[in-house]
């Protein structure tokens, strides 16, 4: 299975919906979500098959289940809610918080991951124990050009694992081999192992604590896995990728900000079978929509991910690579959208 259509950016503005304060600007929507209240909303299987280019069939077994037993029930924010959350984005902004590229940010993250790691050890390596703190921190969250309040607090993080499942199946399920860069607490690694459990599999990251959870989950579930040191800025060049291997990076490039062509360029020349990046990409951005507004402005204040798709697009052009899929998924916290995708590979 391959997700098909890709949307056009920054994103189509077709809308079947009528829903209040409801802005549909990702692709056509067949059906409704099943309307639970006045204002309150379920994301079904049927609308995540859509933001994919897909058919709620061609959903793998293992997403529908995840859907099954995840709450995705959301409401409508009244007025004040709103205004207060927009006035908490624009405090943040302003708050010119730290960018993630200097020692500092390389120092916290290598905290965070040692944390996880003795947090999973205690937990025997349970999946749970991996899940990061941070990335269900928030009670609000994005959806699909206006912001939501999920019924259950674990709406972004359980969303996450049904987006990466869809992703394993469509790109990576059927290859022999998968190296994860920016790997952090492993959780994608251990989900994509015990789904595919022939796949060899590398965890890349420059914090020694996430390499040594990823060994450390290997031999304890006794899996085909191994981590690595790696860094996105100076790339290992003795680093071999297996034939037709899958690389992938979920929320873990946008930490490079503008200074992700080496990485880029790196894995061109190594010309893995296939490329496949879960990140906040700002080109999909409407920069006429307010809400986008926000999301861009935050974006810029912690220096995320920039130019990248255009440097990939610039790429293509040029004949060294083709772009498979990109599409912007309309889900993120309530800073900004985390969930888009993009998909090439070496020409």
């Amino acid at each position: 299975m391959r997700a098909k259509e890709p949307l056009s950016i920054p994103g189509g503005t077709r809308n079947a919906a009528k829903l209040t304060s409801f802005a549909h600007n990702h692709g056509t929507m067949t059906g409704m979500p099943e309307t639970l209240g006045t204002e309150t909303w379920q994301l079904d299987s049927q609308r995540i098959a859509q933001m994919f280019g897909l058919q709620r069939s061609q959903l793998p077994a293992s997403a529908l289940a995840k859907i099954a037993q995840s709450d995705f029930r959301h409401r409508a924010l009244s007025g004040e809610e709103r205004e207060a959350v927009i006035k908490r984005i624009q405090a943040r902004i302003a708050a010119a918080p730290t960018p993630v590229l200097d020692q500092s940010r390389r120092d916290l993250w290598a905290r965070v991951w040692e944390g996880q790691r003795t947090k999973a050890t205690a937990g025997n390596f349970d999946a749970a124990t991996l899940e990061p703190d941070f990335v269900a921190g928030e009670p609000i969250i994005r959806l699909d050009g206006d912001f939501r309040i999920p019924l259950s607090a674990r709406m972004e993080l359980d969303f996450y694992a049904v987006v990466r499942r869809i992703l394993f199946d469509c790109w990576i399920g059927q290859r022999q081999s998968a190296f994860e860069f920016g790997c952090g607490s492993a959780f994608n690694l251990l989900d994509l192992a015990e789904l595919y459990p022939h796949l060899s599999l590398v965890g890349l990251d420059w914090a020694p604590a996430s390499v040594a959870l990823v060994d450390d989950i290997a031999r304890r579930k006794a899996l085909r896995m191994e981590g690595r040191l790696f860094d996105f800025f100076a790339p290992d060049e003795t680093l071999n990728f297996l034939q037709h291997a899958a690389v992938f990076t979920f929320c873990a490039l946008e930490q490079t900000g503008e200074r992700h062509e080496r990485f880029t360029d790196f894995l061109v020349r190594s010309r893995p079978g296939i490329c496949i990046h879960l990140e906040p990409i700002l080109e999909f951005y409407d920069p006429r929509r307010p809400i986008d507004q926000l999301a861009i402005a935050f974006h810029n204040a912690r220096k995320y991910l920039t130019g990248f798709l255009t440097n990939l697009h610039a790429f293509e052009r040029s004949g060294r690579i083709k772009i498979l899929d990109q599409r912007r998924l309309g889900f993120g916290s309530v800073f900004h959208e985390a969930y888009s995708v993009v998909v090439w590979q070496p020409a």
